[in-house]
């Protein structure tokens, strides 16, 4: 059997549908094996967006509260730049623990190390971020590989793996052993929490006053959305969420941070006891962890290198989220407060965006997904209540030209849902060539360009430093094309809105094929 035969047989076996990215000659020998297979592709248009739609088809694979059969996103690539292109994905993938299996062609293995045409190394440059890397010299060596990239990217905290398979390689014959197992005696990260800590939480929990739960982004990663409602239901304890754990709780207090929502912040300030369930709590969630000084705090997460490292925990528990819920709800009496001390409070919106984008909230069904680019467009776009959605963005790497490749993964793992990208018009230029790949493929992209024609969020930052003359390097204006007529040229229905008129809001969501609205503020 051919080895890029037996690598797409892998690939199959791990239950893979979808694989997004760009050819190249040092990938063709599997892209042809592709060819033949059930496994659906998508041609993207940089390879950079192929990382990006990885990244959103693993976020919502599967339904809110059920195990995906396959929550892993597959994106392969060719060599040199190609791979290179893609780095700036896999980083983004690491920074936000989203599992993906980046692969990359390679010149051919005695051209490793040679300054070939098209060489670039690969698994050195990816190293800082990725769990784990490969490159693949036998070929016989290809499923036992796949099942442990697709293991290590799943298990544990999640996060993206690299193979990259020089072109001799996919092109020799091998005798592959399918392995139907995979045990790794160098990991086996830990899932089920030390019950004498989950008791000590429970004991914490039981003698507070005003207990908050902070939820991040580890309660979607474990499927744990569910569990987490169901025990503030149960318990009526109040949540905030950071960025990335926005649409876990359809009643929260809002979102914490520098960005945060004022009702979430002061409920962080009056608490008496904080659970930080699968939360990092990195600087823009907890800007000043002092202010955290004398509250007991209960810090959940499967990576052990998180506690301790932003926030020092009373009580530190590695756990896979939904475990510690489980078992912590177990050690506590049915109810603990008849009501929560802490409620949402709903404000009106102060700005036209602000209006704007709450009918937009108001006007999509419970499970739509926004997807956010990077830059004042996202922190409006996070203040969107979502009921039983998701948030996709790029949080931790802050990766502009994000959200209109991840719209494209998330499109294609949930046909029929709801997917509305939002971006800057600095992002949407970084990645607007995906509109071919949405036309390709009859996506239903919904798509809002929040045009200020200027890099908004670093004019602002530029100011808040004290340095007001960076205008130069952040006006776009001179230019900036017609996003309508950009739009209409990839036979895409468009309109320009300058009033914040939400009629075109309706019109967007009532079509059945991609539609853009170039917002005008």
């Amino acid at each position: 059997m051919l080895a890029s035969i037996a690598l797409l047989k892998a690939l199959e076996k791990e239950g893979v549908k979808d694989i997004f990215g760009y050819p190249g000659a040092a990938i063709n020998p599997f892209f042809a094996a592709l060819a033949e297979s059930d496994i659906r592709f998508t041609l993207v248009r940089a390879e950079i967006s192929a990382g990006f739609a990885a990244n959103g088809y693993a976020r919502v694979s599967g339904k809110v509260g059920v195990i995906s059969t396959n929550p892993v996103g597959v994106c392969a690539v060719t060599s040199g730049a190609g791979a290179l292109g893609l780095l700036p994905a896999i980083a983004c993938a690491y920074a936000d623990s989203i599992p993906i299996v980046a692969i990359t062609g390679q010149v051919k293995t005695a051209e490793v190390g040679s300054d070939a045409f098209q060489e670039a190394d690969i698994t050195g440059a990816a190293e800082p971020f990725v769990k784990y890397s490969y490159l693949i010299k036998n070929p016989n060596d290809i499923p036992r590989i796949i099942r442990e990239a697709f293991y290590l990217a799943s298990a544990g905290r999640q996060g993206p793996v690299l193979i990259d398979i020089p072109v001799d390689v996919q092109e020799a014959e091998c005798a592959p052993d399918f392995p139907e197992t995979i045990s790794l005696r160098s990991y086996n990260p830990t899932r089920e929490g030390n019950v004498f800590q989950i008791k000590k939480a429970a004991d914490v929990l039981s003698a507070s006053k005003r207990p908050l739960i902070v939820a991040g982004g580890g309660i979607h990663s474990s499927n744990a959305v569910s569990s987490l409602r169901n025990f503030t239901a149960s318990h009526n304890i109040p949540v905030v969420t950071t960025m990335m754990g926005l649409g876990s709780v359809s009643d929260s207090l809002g979102m914490i941070g520098i960005h945060g929502d004022p009702t979430a912040n002061k409920a962080l300030l009056d608490s008496d006891a904080l659970i930080f369930i699968g939360a990092r709590a990195g600087e823009r969630s907890i800007p000043d962890p002092s202010v955290l000084r004398g509250k007991e705090i209960i810090h959940v997460d499967i990576d052990p290198a998180e506690l301790g490292k932003n926030i020092i925990p009373r009580v530190p528990i590695v756990s896979d989220c939904g475990d510690f819920l489980e078992k912590i709800s177990g050690k506590l009496p049915d109810k603990l407060f008849d009501t929560p001390w802490a409620s949402p409070v709903k404000t009106a919106p102060e700005t036209p965006l602000d209006r704007y984008f709450n009918t937009l909230s108001e006007l999509t069904p419970p499970d739509t997904v926004i997807a956010s680019d990077v830059g004042n467009n996202q922190i409006k776009a996070s203040k969107i209540r979502l009921a039983d959605g998701r948030f996709l963005t790029s949080g931790g790497m802050g990766s502009m030209g994000y959200a209109l490749g991840a719209s494209i993964g998330a499109m294609t793992a949930c046909r029929g849902r709801n997917i509305v990208c939002i971006a800057g018009d600095g992002g949407f230029q970084m990645s607007f060539a995906e509109l071919a790949t949405i036309k390709t493929y009859s996506l239903p992209a919904k798509i809002i360009v929040v045009n200020d024609s200027s890099l908004g969020m670093v004019k602002d930052a530029a100011v808040s430093m004290g340095i007001p003359t960076l205008g130069f390097a952040t006006d776009l204006s001179p230019g900036n094309p017609d996003f309508t007529a950009l739009a209409k040229s990839y036979g895409i229905k468009a309109e320009t809105v300058t009033d914040f008129n939400t009629d075109s809001l309706k019109r967007m969501l009532q079509s059945n094929s991609a539609y853009l609205i170039n917002l005008v503020i």
